[in-house]
């Protein structure tokens, strides 16, 4: 991704989900996926696993969870987030910060934003903090 504000076209936030299902060098062990995940929704409260060390690369974050041996790339939609969850945020402050940021719709950007830290927290890079009792996933 380059500079670009988000296009209509596809989000930018979808991007830095679909890029972090994708290691950028092969796992070298560990599960497939962590255990105890819980349903997240606008008002969960998530935030960095403390195993997991990163550095900053022009606009992308390169990270690496030490106890599994994998390396991941975040763009920088990704590395947005990335900060705004530093010492925790809600998914939906996580929005609006991107909102602030990027010219996108509030409905993509929580589905995209929903599914991005679904997928960290499958993949270990983020751990959840608190819960609320909301639905998951906004209509698509």
């Amino acid at each position: 991704m380059g500079r670009a504000v988000v296009a209509a076209d596809g989000p930018a936030v979808r991007r830095a989900a679909d890029r972090l299902r994708a290691p950028i060098v092969m796992e070298t062990r560990g599960a497939d996926r962590k255990q105890g995940q819980t349903d997240i929704g606008l008002t969960t409260i998530v935030a960095r696993d403390e195993a997991v060390i990163f550095t900053e690369i022009d606009d992308v974050i390169i990270m690496m969870d030490v106890d599994e041996g994998r390396y991941y790339e975040l763009d920088e939609v990704g590395a947005r987030i990335w900060a705004v969850i530093e010492s925790g945020a809600s998914v939906a402050a996580i929005c609006d910060a991107l909102r602030e940021e990027y010219e996108v719709a509030a409905d993509v950007c929580q589905r995209d934003v929903l599914d991005f830290v679904t997928e960290a927290q499958h993949r270990g890079v983020i751990r959840v903090l608190e819960v609320s009792g909301e639905a998951k996933t906004p209509p698509r």
